[in-house]
């Protein structure tokens, strides 16, 4: 806690306040909280502010990246105003907004706002190349492997568990291993199947792929469609043919997204701004970091987002086409 005081203190002490950056004659300075530096939000968010940097000379507005802990941590700089923007995983966002999960001590956040969506870390589901598994209905009774209890990893997997209504007496084995142990493991022919998330490209699953020829199976099918309409921060995700070696037809899935959020005090000229540089740019977007390279710009204003569009944001989207 007390690195993360002195990250936000530091953003905190170079920023002016958030004034509208239509102001003339000033640079407005915008902290994005992110993640860890080796994980996947801080470099998206780089992202983010590097669009917003190199259009500076026209709309005023200087982007800073700034390192956190996660989806908690920038919840809790946009509450206390050391943050501007910040990236928050769609489950995060929903019970930040709500006041519930992790966040119930808080109380509703009714001022959060929401930007757009960014990449999805999608739920992974591989098969031995010689398995008969090929739908996510044949996992039953057999040898599978998911991630340790109390992570992100294991809740992927325990959401389709869930969706598919299984019972502990349902799986032959429910073994618990980190996503590269898993892989491991189903080369080695120690499992049938490995269950977790990643965000595609990924190196596990090409690891898998072109290791041993495991397969991805598709998650999909009526149960997981009721379960996605009952669990709005989850969203359908497609993986596209061509994504892996060998992988002739796209595969259906779903996920967590990361989601750019702020709050009601960012003046509308702002969040505007910021939306329109990403969202005219989106191509350039795309080729900066390779989690982002199949974002669509009407898939980035999705259900994930819980809190209200930013009324910045639903201008630039209206005027867009994107929003009626």
């Amino acid at each position: 806690m007390r690195g993360m005081l002195t990250v936000l203190g530091a953003v905190a002490a170079m920023l002016t306040g958030p004034v509208s950056a239509q102001e003339a004659g000033k640079t407005t300075r915008i902290a994005l909280g992110t993640g860890e530096v080796t994980g996947y939000y801080y470099p998206v968010g780089g992202a983010v502010c590097r669009l917003i940097n190199r259009d500076r000379a026209r709309h005023g507005l200087h982007c800073l990246v700034a390192p956190t802990p996660g989806s908690g941590a920038n919840i809790g700089g946009l509450r206390d105003g050391t943050l501007e923007l910040g990236i928050v995983q769609s489950k995060g966002h929903m019970q930040a907004f709500e006041g519930s999960g992790p966040f119930k001590d808080d109380g509703p956040f009714p001022e959060l706002r929401s930007l757009f969506t960014l990449h999805t870390e999608t739920l992974v589901v591989l098969a031995r190349a010689d398995s008969k598994i090929k739908t996510v209905a044949d996992l039953k009774n057999k040898r599978i492997a998911v991630g340790p209890a109390d992570t992100f990893q294991r809740s992927m997997a325990q959401a389709l568990i869930d969706a598919l209504k299984w019972r502990a007496n349902d799986l032959e084995g429910m073994l618990e291993m980190d996503p590269a142990q898993q892989v491991e493991a189903l080369c080695d022919g120690q499992i049938d199947a490995a269950i977790f998330a990643a965000v595609h490209p990924s190196g596990t699953v090409s690891r898998a792929v072109d290791g041993c020829e495991a397969r991805l199976v598709e998650v999909e099918g009526q149960a997981v469609q009721q379960y996605l309409a009952s669990h709005p921060y989850l969203t359908p995700v497609t993986v596209p043919a061509g994504a892996y070696s060998g992988l002739e037809a796209a595969r259906k899935s779903f996920g967590m997204a990361a989601t750019v959020v702020t709050t009601a005090s960012l003046p509308a000229d702002t969040a505007y701004e910021i939306v329109k540089v990403v969202f005219d740019n989106i191509s350039i977007f795309n080729s900066l970091y390779p989690p982002l390279a199949i974002l669509e710009r009407q898939a980035m204003i999705g259900k994930e987002l819980a809190a209200p569009l930013h009324e910045g944001a639903a201008r630039y989207f209206r005027e867009a086409g994107l929003l009626k």
